[in-house]
C-alpha cells in the first residue's frame, strides 16, 4: 500500500500560522512557507489573493477546468499564468 502525499495550500484572513500548526500536527509533516500580506494586501501581480478563487469559482466551466489544470502543474502560484489558462491562451 502506498502512502499519499498531502500538499495543501490555504488562504486565511487571520490566524494562518495557528492553522498551519494545527494541520501539521494533525497530518504530520512540516510547514514549508507562510506568506504575510498587509491588511487588504495584494500579491506580486498587484491583484488580491482572492483573484485565484474567483477564477476557480467562475461559472465558466471550461475556463475553470483550464485554470485548475494549470494550477496542478505549478510549484509556485503564478496568477498571470492561471488567468491566461482560464482565457484559453
Amino acid at each position: 500500500m502506498s502512502t499519499q502525499r498531502i500538499v495543501p495550500c490555504f488562504w486565511f484572513d487571520d490566524q494562518a500560522e495557528a492553522a498551519a500548526a494545527f494541520y501539521t500536527q494533525l497530518f504530520g509533516g512540516r510547514t514549508t512557507a507562510v506568506a504575510h500580506y498587509p491588511e487588504g494586501g495584494a500579491n506580486r501581480s498587484g491583484k488580491p489573493p482572492g483573484s485565484m478563487t474567483a477564477l476557480l469559482a467562475s461559472p465558466d466551466q471550461a475556463g475553470r477546468e483550464r485554470a485548475f489544470a494549470a494550477l496542478m502543474t505549478m510549484g509556485k502560484l503564478d496568477l498571470a499564468a492561471l488567468e491566461a489558462a482560464f482565457a484559453g491562451r
